[in-house]
């Protein structure tokens, strides 16, 4: 089954020149994480070790979706399975974080000290992002590798530029967060990926009954961020309080 893990990551690094040359991006990201893990910073050392269970899980995942596959057979509709497999990704990279914020005595890393309301704030931008990123995929079709990249946008957008944003964006702030953006792909594939792969058969009858995949398909699959103006508005209303 772990073979299956392997398979996948060198599909994912080694199909075209591009790929490849992102290998090096990732490296360079994994080098990070260990400067960080053995580094004094306590956040640094809880987001490097967060980020690689997420990877480690979305590779357990891969080495056993077939599986899984037989497992997640929910009598719901194909847009309702998407976002709950999706959320439950998300619930489980957010538990990660908190956890592990906890476990190194960091502060800061995850978006509250309370998992509950943690998932409180975070879950409504991780539901209308998989909403939207459903009429993404039965419009245009995508590569497992693309979806993954996707998601590294998504939190680019939302944990990177509106993360940022609240804080007081700069620059500097936002020529950091875009060189990192292999580890929002790491982290967002295990909320991407298994909707993606588990319904990808009945998003592809979806798709053609639609007549889709004509047009600027990179372009639409940027429609998750526009998630990001309601969450924007929600949480700027919850902070006036």
């Amino acid at each position: 089954m772990i073979s299956e893990g392997v398979s996948g990551l060198k599909a994912f690094f080694f199909t075209s020149r591009k790929m490849k040359l992102s290998f090096i991006w990732f490296i360079f990201i994994v080098f990070l994480f260990l400067l960080w893990i053995m580094g004094e910073n306590k956040n640094d050392r809880t987001v490097a070790v967060s980020v690689l269970v997420c990877g480690a899980s979305t590779f357990v995942f891969w080495s056993y979706k077939t599986r899984i596959s037989e497992i997640f057979t929910f009598n719901l509709s194909p847009r309702k399975k998407f976002v709950l497999m999706g959320g439950l990704g998300a619930v489980w990279a957010e538990s990660v974080f908190w956890f592990l914020e906890k476990v190194f005595g960091a502060s800061g890393v995850a978006a509250n000290p309370n998992l509950a309301i943690d998932l409180l704030v975070t879950m409504p931008w991780y539901i209308m992002m998989l909403f939207l990123l459903f009429e993404v995929e039965t419009k245009y079709h995508y590569s497992f590798t693309e979806v993954l990249f996707f998601g590294g946008i998504y939190e680019l957008g939302a944990d990177g530029i509106f993360g940022q944003a609240m804080e007081g964006l700069t620059l500097v702030g936002l020529f950091l967060v875009v060189l990192v953006i292999p580890m929002f792909v790491i982290v967002y594939s295990v909320i991407v990926l298994p909707p993606t792969y588990l319904l990808r058969k009945e998003i592809d009858k979806m798709r053609e009954m639609k007549g889709g995949d004509q047009g600027h398909r990179y372009w639409y699959a940027l429609l998750p961020l526009l998630g990001l103006i309601p969450y924007f508005v929600m949480v700027s209303v919850l902070l006036a309080f």
